[in-house]
């Protein structure tokens, strides 16, 4: 029995550790930085058809800026972005 649990584990293990959201965080200047002096994050890349939905948050969970863009590592919007304040 234990040695079932224990495969079973060892095989859930990497799907769980790779699924988990990684944060990008950044400074006040937007550039990369650590999430003890950010003042921002981003939350990875949604799919939403041919785009991928951008979500940046303030440090306290406040949504900032939403819009669609067409690559998962660059800022290249595709139609209009909203900005809350």
């Amino acid at each position: 029995m234990n040695t079932k649990i224990l495969s079973l584990f060892i095989l859930l293990f990497p799907l769980i550790s790779f699924s988990q959201t990684d944060k990008l965080y950044f400074d006040e200047y937007w550039s990369k930085t650590d999430k003890d002096s950010a003042l921002f994050y981003r939350l990875p890349p949604k799919p939403q058809g041919e785009y991928y939905l951008i979500q940046d948050f303030y440090i306290d969970g406040t949504l900032q800026m939403e819009g669609l863009s067409m690559s998962t590592d660059e800022d290249i919007f595709h139609g209009p972005i909203k900005w809350y304040d």
